[in-house]
């Protein structure tokens, strides 16, 4: 377990270093439209409270462009639990992943952690990064 903190807080810190000029937010200006996918059947999840909760979890969601054979310990984007309990027609291929219209929305990421947490989208040059609470 050490040595998976270890190479964990080790990604972080090149990361931080090395690419800075590489990443970006998740996509903040299509807030409604994710959390309009993920509630498709679910109305009741479609307000403003979910928007700010989505805006929250979207503000610390934030994508690296890193080369694919870098950071190998990163678990896969596809390990990730999906959420389609309202939402069951979800497309979760990664065949066409683009930074700008990916949904973080409808995985299970560990957004109330107190770690950072860090996935590889299957065989692309990114790396997903979740950042704790404050």
């Amino acid at each position: 377990m050490k040595t998976l903190f270890k190479s964990i807080l080790s990604v972080l810190v090149i990361l931080a270093v090395t690419s800075v000029n590489a990443q970006q937010s998740a996509n903040l200006l299509k807030v409604n439209e994710f959390v309009q996918t993920l509630y498709a059947n679910c109305p009741e999840y479609q307000n403003n409270d979910q928007i700010l909760k989505a805006t929250d979890l979207l503000e610390r969601t934030i994508i690296h462009s890193v080369a694919l054979g870098e950071y190998p310990e990163c678990p896969l984007l596809s390990t990730v639990g999906k959420k389609n309990k309202c939402n069951p027609d979800l497309d979760y291929s990664l065949l066409s992943f683009e930074p700008n219209n990916f949904n973080p929305l409808i995985y299970q990421f560990k957004y109330f952690d107190t770690a950072y947490y860090y996935y590889r989208v299957d065989g692309k040059d990114f790396i997903i990064e979740i950042k704790p609470k404050n």
